[in-house]
């Protein structure tokens, strides 16, 4: 089955720079066309098609002069191109202002040569000195506009440099188009009041000034009166101000002060060429569709409101979550208010106990009358020794007074009966007590769930936008690379830049994500650096693209490992993980014991820490939360050591906790830096906590995570093995690793007496190129 092939779609922004460029290309002064050159020189430095574009301006002065002045021109555009290309090829994209400048050089080089073969030779070389100039500075006037056309969001307002680049590019490309039709009619004239009514009532009286004075200028270049200037400044005035009334009463305004102004102010077959004219602007200004001709405030007001729905639910997701969040805290509360913990069996069992026994060994007795009626105190008081002292190894004998344990018959079976229903008792103290306990944990559990929540809210509540000018140059830097964009979402996340995109290339293109990155760090300023998620290529197929502020350091990791004599597998576990937020977190966790049950307690332990830090928890309280699980699991039967450093690749930050681990150690350029815990490992105590210890690290520092069985190793002296690694000089982490083993080893007569894990990471600024 034939594959159905993707349906052609005009880019209209390109095909109206080709225009302007022909339009350019026909506006000769003085023999010269310095519009032109300027144009190809700002469109040069868009990364568009520059053949193309100079096919079009050259097609344009083909077709309004000839001579030797065109042959200079096929030379200067020929030798751009070529000067481009050798450019491209060392991988500098060329600028703006190198373009332009390029562009006069070459141009007074040329004109130069051109004056040597002319009979007026210091004619020739001041026009082209003159063009020259000329050329400079209107190409540095038109890349506000050109790039406007390009990358340009229609629906806001125009700033300054864009609203006088567009202006004097449309200025001079109509200056282009045949100005009359058998004198009745002016094709420049409706062009130029469509431009007046348009930017009037879009923009502003401001605006329409601006484009009045644009357009009385245009009239007088082409054989008008200089009283037009005026004229069509207050034209423009006259739209923006009736604007609010709409389209059909600024119409209105606007044809009346043109009737006023132009039938009084020129002669009569004139003033008819200029009205009709206006008429013919009027009528294409209505026709236009509401969407494009409307106010930019009304745009902008959409704009708004898209971002005040944004914000509401962003407020509608903290809110929510910051429910959560307190829901969970008062959860926690209600299952750990009271102290639900006890030691002994309480008086009102004790009592109960007491209504019982009584009852059931004393109503058949034949001295029941005379022990409850004569010695009542008496027997109350034995028969509660009995009760309390019941299990103990000592006899019912030792716990009774003697003259109750002459008179009492049933003594042993006081004694039978108390112990069965003591040890009820009591196995029910255990199990409140065991779930007390289960109470606490979960509260505890609650409480971690809610401070997470409430850690989400704080990093949903964020403020991340930035200026809408930094967005305008990512958008526009992008569309220059070729992408089409869907959507794309820029904000600075804990004040680092991060860009989200869905787009895809244009045409048959395919831009590789190392590609967009170097891109987006031009336009940001910022080196810029692909997610993990983001897709390697960017093709024709619309994807989701991510890349976020690139770290200033990198690190460089090793391992060196190796199991008890006799076990077949470790019962060390080690994690390495590059966090989202630019954290390098290093684990290294030792189960207790060796062999198969260290190695899947240590394991379990690391894969849940893995998930719950992947999942954005803090490290602290994902740590209560294991530790919590693992007293509720193993109630202390088994427990596991932790090491956690967690490394900064911004900043260099370096955050230390440890659980019952050995000795961590930082290798400075002077110095050995030790960190030691006294801390309990987790799974044995549910109120222990993590021993911290934060530092920072400079380039070249590297940060060594030891098992117990590495410190064994060196006689159980970690100043041994302090030692040693300041007198080491090696730059490579992982030879640093074996080297610490081998050594560790050598210390053990070449067999481990206990797992032994060694885990180093290396600090280095990274190259900002």
């Amino acid at each position: 089955m034939k594959e159905k092939k993707e349906r052609w779609t005009p880019d209209f922004r390109k095909i109206a720079l080709v225009i302007l460029g022909f339009l350019l290309g026909r506006v000769w002064l003085f023999e010269i066309n310095p519009f032109g050159v300027a144009f190809f020189a700002s469109i040069c430095g868009e990364g568009l098609n520059k053949r193309l574009m100079a096919v079009a301006v050259l097609l344009g002065m083909f077709t309004s002069a000839d001579g030797i002045g065109l042959l200079k021109y096929i030379v200067l555009f020929s030798l751009i191109l070529i000067a481009d290309s050798m450019q491209q090829k060392v991988g500098q994209a060329p600028t703006p202002f190198f373009l332009s400048l390029l562009c006069g050089g070459l141009n007074l080089l040329l004109g130069a040569a051109l004056s040597l073969l002319s009979v007026n030779t210091w004619e020739m070389l001041g026009m082209s000195a003159l063009e020259s100039v000329a050329v400079f500075a209107l190409a540095n006037v038109y890349q506000w506009g050109i790039r406007f056309f390009l990358y340009g969001e229609w629906r806001r307002t125009l700033g300054n440099e864009e609203l006088i680049s567009i202006l004097t590019l449309l200025t001079t490309a109509l200056c282009a188009i045949p100005d009359r039709i058998d004198d009745v009619f002016s094709i420049v004239g409706t062009l130029g009041y469509l431009a007046i009514l348009f930017m009037g009532f879009r923009y502003g009286a401001a605006t329409g000034t601006m484009a009045g004075a644009a357009g009385g200028i245009l009239s007088v270049v082409t054989g008008g009166d200089p009283v037009m200037v005026g004229v069509c400044c207050l034209l423009g005035v006259s739209v923006g101000i009736f604007r609010k009334i709409g389209r059909i009463g600024s119409s209105i305004a606007f044809f009346l002060m043109g009737y006023c102004m132009i039938y009084f102010l020129q002669g009569q077959s004139a003033g008819i060429v200029e009205l009709r004219a206006m008429v013919s602007a009027i009528v294409i200004f209505l026709a236009l569709p509401r969407s494009i001709v409307r106010g930019v405030e009304e745009d902008e007001k959409e704009q708004k409101e898209n971002l005040f729905a944004k914000e509401d639910v962003r407020a509608l997701a903290n809110y929510k979550i910051g429910d959560f969040a307190d829901a969970f805290k008062r959860l926690s509360k209600s299952f750990s208010e009271g102290d639900f913990h006890q030691n002994e069996v309480t008086p009102e069992e004790i009592e109960e106990i007491y209504e019982e026994l009584s009852e059931k060994i004393c109503s058949g007795c034949a001295n029941c009358n005379f022990c409850w009626d004569k010695h009542l105190q008496e027997t109350r008081d034995n028969i509660h020794a009995i009760i309390r002292r019941a299990g103990d190894d000592e006899s019912a004998a030792a716990q009774i007074s003697p003259e109750f344990g002459r008179r009492c018959i049933r003594l042993d079976a006081y004694a039978e009966y108390a112990a069965e229903r003591m040890a009820v008792a009591k196995m029910n103290l255990g199990w409140r007590n065991r779930m007390a306990e289960n109470r606490e944990i979960i509260a505890r559990q609650m409480m971690e769930v809610s401070n997470a929540l409430r850690s989400f809210t704080l990093e949903i509540g964020e403020p991340g936008e930035i200026s809408t000018e930094e967005r305008r140059t990512i958008v526009g830097e992008l569309k220059k690379e070729g992408v089409r964009l869907h959507q794309i979402s820029v904000k600075r996340r804990r004040g680092r830049l991060e860009v989200a995109f869905t787009g895809s290339c244009r045409g048959h293109r395919c831009l590789t994500k190392t590609d967009l990155a170097k891109a987006l760090s031009r336009a940001a300023g910022v080196k810029m650096c692909p997610g993990r998620e983001c897709r390697n290529v960017l093709s024709e197929e619309e994807v989701l693209m991510f890349f976020r502020e690139d770290t200033r350091y990198k690190a460089l990791t090793g391992i060196a490992r190796i199991a008890k004599s006799g076990e077949q597998v470790s019962g060390d576990n080690y994690s390495f993980m590059e966090l989202l937020s630019g954290e390098l977190l290093m684990l290294l966790a030792d189960g207790m014991g060796s062999g198969e049950m260290a190695y899947r307690d240590s394991g379990s332990f690391l894969e849940v820490l893995e998930h719950l830090m992947e999942a954005g928890f803090e490290k602290k309280s994902a740590l209560r939360m294991l530790n919590t699980l693992f007293v509720m699991n193993f109630e202390g039967r088994t427990f596991t050591t932790l090491d956690m450093v967690s490394l900064d690749l911004y900043t260099g930050v370096c955050e230390i906790m440890k659980n019952g681990a050995a000795a961590t150690f930082i290798k400075r350029k002077s110095r050995v830096d030790t960190i030691q815990s006294e801390a309990l490992p987790v799974g044995v105590d549910m109120e222990a906590e993590s021993d911290v210890a934060v530092t920072r690290l400079e380039e070249g520092d590297m940060v060594i995570m030891v098992s117990d069985g590495v410190i064994d190793g060196f006689d159980r002296k970690r100043e041994n093995l302090e030692k040693l690694i300041g007198e080491m000089v090696c730059q490579n982490p992982n030879d640093m690793a074996n080297q610490i083993l081998m050594h560790a080893l050598a210390g053990s007569t070449r067999e481990a007496t206990d797992d032994m894990s060694v885990l180093v990471a290396g600090l280095w600024i990274k190259n900002p190129s």
